[in-house]
């Protein structure tokens, strides 16, 4: 019979040199806890502010408890002949084998279960692995989170969860899972072989037919797609919306009805918008009624594109679900992603045998994977978490490379085949993209949500970009499949070893180029390239050098017999070829081409990058075409109240309905906008003295907000210096979360700051705008620089000559209407509901200074502005946030 010892610590810190302060076990055994053990610790050492803060425990309460000398023997015994288990075992079975060093103990030799990396495992759909959002998922009462013997009996109960989720695998299953738990932190291999040895019986053999079984691997049956029956007739737009309130209980708010009247009116006529709704409209639902209504009238789809993967989870399960059950016809909703995002089932059940070489995250990855497809009925990889290199081996193994469309079972097919059936369809801007220039959906009417972002999006996927680095991980691959097929003879290796040579030719000749150029911009050069010139033409001609010798590769394989691998090796060099192609031949007269090499890197990689200066061609040839209805909608298209911008941007040169739908919330008494007229001047090459001017006002700000800060940069190297200096100021204090600095998407740093007290968070461009934290999560936005973007930027450079060219002011039409956009976003991160308030900081005062400032306050909602010093700001935000 199995004991188990859950442990939970607490201690001073995370470092060598810190302590344990508190201790809780909880022995398990037989689905019984036979017995607990907890004591608070003296670590005769100092327990910071944020310690007490997170585990509220001070150093009053531990100055006459025991140390851990008086306490190891005991801990000690209780844990010597027991499953060690820990959320996060590496730090608590470290920190006390340390500690029972110090005191003279022999360190603990004992099996481990990490219940972090079981639950990536065992509930890969679970929105995070912390133990309070773990419990919080699986509905189990945490009374005193960050205190030992509760985190531990918490633990305990999610080790009952998880070995019950391990029993309910099939064994195929846990057949494939024991070559990869022997590569991991967990001791499973025995508790495995254990449940495989139990004898077969119909509980067992009914849960097993539950599943089906391709290419050897368990999968969950996906269910058969039910058609919907056609509705009646369906009544008047109007009279369906107050059916529709009468349903929903209440009506919808001011404004909202509105803009899905317009919308309405739009497909109707035939005609496009542009819309801007601000926060609190509703904007969403809005355009939902309205695509739901013409789909199910005209009985054709209608396509919602959208920006973020955030705002597609929100519409599938906030939004729709919302509508739906309040509409009394039947309607289908689905979302289409691109294919790399499905899993292929039978590229998976080639790679996952294939781990001799894995390190540890790709074991992981795989073990979540082999799990997961007994529980998905999408494929979609977005609905689990996978380590951070997880995702570049799942791209291997995702539909994108799938070249035999005859297969026993296909995710991606059984998606296309929702998709037929649909009448709403969802896609993100990129995809939307593609579709648009392929008619691969019909597309009569679409509405873009987030639509400020189309402009760059368009000029993303109409330009390209690749890395010198991608070579590996391509012939890696190459590789990987010809030993599968094990056709990796001599021949063809030294045929590989010539491609890698040839390669480097090339990369070595670019390295050569762009060191010669002055252009070292921080950690990168770049340096801007003509296809005119003659290193451009060298560089063409080293690369159809290379070119021919992936020929020669695939003209080996195909004498081999294996015609399956020649045809799957043609897709695979294709797809890595297609935009060297594109940036060697493709003839693009209207397109910046520029080379970044990171002199971070040892290796110095570089990046070739091509964009197109003006996609206005593009926008009004295939979006507005003739019999088409778009719908344009954000919270941020106009400046100064104007959609002039957007539509210059686009090339709109015919006449489009513009409706604007302010914000509903009073931010006037809500909101103030504070600007300092004291800081230092900010000097592109010397920024220290600003910095500290910026850290010393968040350390001062920090104290009336409780932290519950978002500081928003335009540099990131800005960022890397503030949070350097306020993390000396604080001394642990505050809790700083900084964008790629700590680790996590931004999506987790976001919850991270939301589930923290006294938590401060730093980002970015990503974290201007899709960032919602609502309530008195956020009571302050720090906005550190105008968010111009560097006229030396290779596209923004070319943009403004070409202005500059035609005799219109660079600045006056791209530069700051694109700032004003950026910054009404970051603006906007503060006020989500009508209940929201606290203070918006603006570091840069050229806001109030210069005459191209007023453009930016006349674009915000009414708003008190206060340009003040910093002293008297602090007085006034006291006074404001107290008052609220």
């Amino acid at each position: 019979m199995t004991t188990f010892a859950v442990v939970d610590l607490e201690t001073t810190g995370n470092q060598k040199q810190d302590r344990i302060i508190e201790i809780g076990i909880v022995i398990y055994r037989d689905q019984q806890i036979v017995t607990t053990y907890q004591t608070l610790i003296n670590p005769h050492k100092h327990i910071s502010r944020f310690i007490e803060h997170l585990t509220g425990i001070n150093n009053a309460m531990v100055m006459d408890q025991p140390t851990f000398e008086d306490v190891a023997t005991t801990i000690h015994r209780l844990l010597d002949d027991a499953y060690f288990v820990a959320h996060n075992v590496p730090f608590d079975l470290g920190f006390l084998n340390q500690e029972f060093e110090r005191v003279g103990l022999k360190k603990l030799q004992t099996k481990t279960l990490d219940t972090v990396e079981l639950s990536r495992m065992l509930l890969p759909g679970a929105p995070g692995f912390k133990l309070n959002q773990l419990a919080q998922f699986l509905s189990i009462t945490h009374d005193d989170p960050h205190r030992a013997l509760s985190d531990a009996y918490v633990t305990t109960d999610l080790l009952n969860v998880l070995l019950e989720e391990l029993t309910r695998l099939p064994k195929t299953t846990l057949k494939k899972l024991v070559p990869l738990a022997e590569k991991l932190k967990s001791d499973l291999v025995p508790i495995i072989h254990a449940l495989l040895d139990q004898p077969q019986t119909r509980d067992i053999a009914k849960k097993d037919a539950s599943y089906d079984y391709h290419y050897g691997l368990a999968i969950k049956r996906v269910p058969e797609i039910e058609p919907i029956m056609s509705s009646e007739e369906m009544p008047a737009f109007g009279d369906w919306l107050d059916a529709f309130e009468v349903s929903f209980n209440k009506p919808l708010r001011l404004g909202q009805r509105e803009m899905s009247e317009a919308i309405y009116h739009t497909f109707v006529t035939e005609s496009s918008a542009l819309i801007e709704a601000g926060t609190g409209i509703g904007k969403t639902l809005s355009y939902l009624l309205a695509a739901v209504y013409m789909a199910k009238t005209t009985r054709e789809k209608v396509v919602i594109s959208t920006y973020l993967k955030q705002l597609q989870k929100q519409l599938l399960h906030e939004e729709v679900p919302k509508i739906l059950t309040h509409l009394n016809e039947a309607c289908r909703i689905e979302v289409l992603k691109g294919k790399n995002q499905y899993i292929s089932v039978k590229r998976f059940s080639e790679w996952i045998v294939k781990h001799d070489n894995d390190h540890y995250d790709f074991t992981l990855t795989k073990a979540i994977i082999l799990i997961w497809l007994t529980k998905t009925e999408t494929g979609d990889v977005d609905e689990i978490q996978l380590p951070r290199s997880g995702y570049q081996l799942f791209h291997q193994f995702s539909h994108r490379f799938d070249t035999d469309e005859k297969q026993a079972f296909s995710y991606y097919e059984h998606k296309l085949a929702r998709i037929e059936m649909a009448d709403v369809v969802i896609v993100n801007h990129a995809l939307m993209h593609q579709l648009v220039l392929q008619e691969q959906l019909p597309l009569k009417r679409i509405i873009i949500d987030e639509a400020h972002h189309l402009p760059e999006v368009i000029e993303q996927e109409q330009g390209l970009m690749f890395q010198s680095e991608a070579i590996h991980a391509f012939l890696n691959q190459v590789v990987h499949r010809l030993k599968t097929f094990d056709v990796l003879d001599a021949d063809i290796k030294a045929t590989v070893e010539d491609i890698k040579y040839d390669y480097q030719c090339l990369i070595d000749y670019t390295r050569q180029f762009i060191s010669r150029q002055h252009s070292a911009k921080g950690s990168k050069k770049i340096v801007t390239i003509e296809p005119q010139e003659a290193v451009f033409s060298t560089m063409q001609v080293m690369y159809e050098r290379f070119k021919v010798l992936l020929d020669t590769l695939l003209k080996s394989v195909h004498l081999t017999p294996h015609p399956l691998i020649h045809d799957e090796l043609i897709s695979i060099v294709s797809a890595f070829l297609e935009p060297y192609n594109r940036f060697f031949f493709d003839d693009a007269t209207d397109a910046v081409y520029w080379l970044e090499m990171d002199l971070t890197h040892q290796q110095q990689p570089i990046s070739f990058y091509k964009k197109p200066v003006d996609i206005r061609e593009t926008v009004m040839r295939y979006y507005f075409s003739p019999h088409r209805s778009v719908i344009l909608t954000s919270a941020t298209l106009t400046v100064n109240q104007r959609f002039d911008y957007i539509q210059h941007q686009l090339g709109m040169t015919k006449q489009v309905e513009t409706y604007r739908f302010p914000a509903l919330y009073p931010t006037e008494s809500h909101v103030q906008l504070l600007v300092p007229n004291d800081f230092p001047r900010l000097d592109q090459r010397e920024t220290t003295a600003y910095v500290e001017a910026l850290s010393e006002l968040v350390f001062s700000l920090a104290d009336l907000t409780k932290g519950r800060m978002l500081i928003l940069f335009n540099s990131y190297q800005m960022l890397k210096d503030t949070h350097t200096l306020l993390d000396e100021l604080f001394q642990a204090d505050y809790v700083l979360i900084a964008q790629g600095i700590s680790s996590g998407s931004h999506e987790k740093l976001k919850k991270h700051f939301q589930q923290t007290d006294q938590a401060i968070l730093l980002g970015t461009h990503a974290f201007w705008e899709g960032l919602d934290i609502p309530g008195d999560d956020l009571k302050c936005v720090v906005i550190a620089r105008l968010p111009f973007q560097s006229p030396s930027q290779p596209v923004v450079e070319a943009k403004l000559k070409r202005m500059e060219s035609r005799g219109q002011s660079g600045f006056y039409g791209y530069s700051l209407p694109d700032a004003v956009i950026r910054f009404k976003q970051g603006f906007g991160r503060l006020i989500r509901n009508e209940t929201d308030s606290g203070i918006v900081v603006v570091t840069d005062d050229r806001i109030v200074t210069k005459n191209y400032g007023r453009t930016f306050i006349e674009s915000l909602p009414s708003v008190p502005v206060y340009h003040r010093r910093t002293t008297e700001l602090l007085d006034l935000a006291e006074t404001f946030l107290t008052d609220k």
